[in-house]
């Protein structure tokens, strides 16, 4: 009886030195270990040669496959990786390069003149730093305007937009615009004066800032001041005067 209690306890003590585990690593390397826990995340293990010794962690990302005791091999699922933690800046600058290049909008301030204003803006660069901006002014008949020395009844441009800061929610921008067009004096004849005519050139410098609440609504407000060269039609004759924009800008950006 003593003789196979001693057998049972050295076969138990064999079988305790053998219940060694292998942890194969994704970098090609592996560690023979006693594993304590496998948790979703984690697998906490004491090296099988210093089970007195610390506690070791390995995420389960890092492992491919564990050899167990009993010679199964559980191989290992990483957990998904999550999505890197973006910070506002890197935000701001996908949400620009997300937006179209394209932009449709409509004077509304110029109708309070008796203008109609339409413009088209193209941005030349992902970044949006270059705008260059279409527009065309045709004044609407038989609507009396009180604030200008002169109707412009048709003009037609170009705006050179220089956006600092690139696009985004809510962006400033300024830059040179060139107008050609055909003005006309703007006063009340008595008599039945006839108004002249002038062939225009202008230059005007402008600033503004524009809001886009959604990647496809855009709102802009604008004010530019230059000068006009005007040449009449009828004589020759040039002359200078003050020009300038003022605009609430509402379109679509596509």
């Amino acid at each position: 009886m003593t003789k196979i209690l001693l057998l049972f306890v050295f076969g138990a003590i064999a079988i305790a030195a053998n219940a060694q585990e292998i942890i194969f690593k994704r970098d090609g390397g592996k560690d023979t270990v006693k594993i304590l826990e496998i948790t979703p995340i984690e697998i906490i293990y004491k090296k099988f040669k210093r089970q007195n010794g610390p506690t070791y962690r390995i995420n389960k990302a890092d492992v491919v496959l564990i050899e167990h005791e009993d010679g199964e091999v559980e191989v290992i699922e990483a957990p998904p990786t999550p999505p890197p933690v973006k910070t506002e800046e890197e935000k701001k600058k996908e949400y620009a390069k997300s937006l179209g290049r394209s932009i449709l909008s409509l004077n509304y301030m110029n109708f309070f003149i008796g203008n109609a204003n339409v413009g088209y803006e193209r941005i030349f660069d992902r970044a949006g730093i270059f705008g260059l901006k279409i527009s065309v002014n045709y004044h609407i008949p038989d609507i009396e305007n009180d604030v200008l020395g002169y109707d412009r009844k048709f003009t037609a441009g170009l705006d050179f937009n220089f956006y600092p800061a690139g696009h985004g929610k809510v962006k400033y921008f300024l830059g040179p615009a060139l107008r050609l067009g055909k003005w006309e004096e703007n006063f009340f004849s008595f008599f039945g004066e006839p108004k002249s005519e002038y062939n225009a050139v202008s230059i005007i410098f402008n600033n503004g800032f524009y809001v886009q609440p959604t990647k496809s609504f855009y709102m802009s407000f604008v004010g530019g001041l230059g000068i006009a060269n005007l040449t009449d039609r009828n004589n020759g004759e040039s002359l200078v005067e003050p020009d300038g924009v003022l605009g609430f800008n509402v379109g679509v950006r596509f």
